[in-house]
């Protein structure tokens, strides 16, 4: 399936190179000045750059709308570089001069709109891993809290946790270096909490001291990422 999968995307790369060299060989032959040259190369580098993005652009479950970036700069580039060529082709000028002047301009310009979005997108790509990565024990804090609230069978004791979860909620999301102890403290207090009530024993008084204690650690928490942050 992989190797199919390789062959249709190869097939598919190679459609246009061999229907622009097909028409290109019948309406021009092989003996051509220069500057058609100079053209028919740049329109192959304009159309290589769509190929080669794939091998450069960033990774991650957060970069598609990144990458997409550079695809439609790249698609854009080689439309312009294809009327611009295909211009030069028919004009057939002489002079190398304008047709490797303008089309060497415009992809320089391109290049360094490449290079800048190709670095630009990696740091973004970096911030958001490192965003998701700090968020991570919070989210799996917040989810677990909730599911034992829905777990509860007592109405009055699944609203205290609640009123938790929301404490819990508008703490702050990130968990940073001063937070991990109380991070820690306040997912093991989650996972005793879990333990009780599958026990059945959620109106128990130590359900009620786990709530209470939950309470004192995110107030702590809120305070802490609020101190430093």
């Amino acid at each position: 399936m992989d190797m199919k999968k390789v062959f249709l995307k190869i097939a598919f790369a190679l459609v246009f190179l061999i229907v622009f060299n097909v028409l290109f060989f019948l309406l021009c032959g092989t003996d051509n000045k220069t500057s058609v040259w100079i053209s028919y190369g740049f329109i192959h580098v304009a159309y290589l750059t769509i190929l080669v993005i794939p091998l450069i652009r960033s990774k991650g479950k957060d970069s598609f709308y990144l990458n997409a970036t550079l695809f439609n700069q790249a698609i854009t580039y080689f439309l312009l570089e294809l009327v611009i060529g295909v211009a030069c082709i028919v004009w057939s000028p002489d002079s190398i001069l304008w047709p490797l002047l303008v089309q060497s301009i415009l992809w320089l310009v391109y290049a360094a709109i490449l290079i800048g979005n190709t670095w630009a997108n990696e740091v973004t790509t970096q911030s958001l891993e490192k965003r998701s990565q700090e968020i991570a024990p919070f989210r799996e804090m917040t989810s677990e809290l909730k599911k034992v609230s829905m777990m509860m069978k007592d109405q009055q004791v699944s609203k205290e946790t609640m009123d938790v979860y929301d404490a819990l909620y508008y703490s702050g999301s990130r968990q940073t270096a001063e937070t991990i102890g109380l991070d820690i403290d306040i997912s093991n207090l989650i996972g005793a909490l879990k333990m009780r009530v599958r026990q059945g024993d959620e109106t128990s008084p130590e359900v009620k001291q786990y709530l209470a204690e939950l309470k004192g650690l995110i107030a702590e928490r809120k305070a802490t990422l609020k101190y430093f942050h």
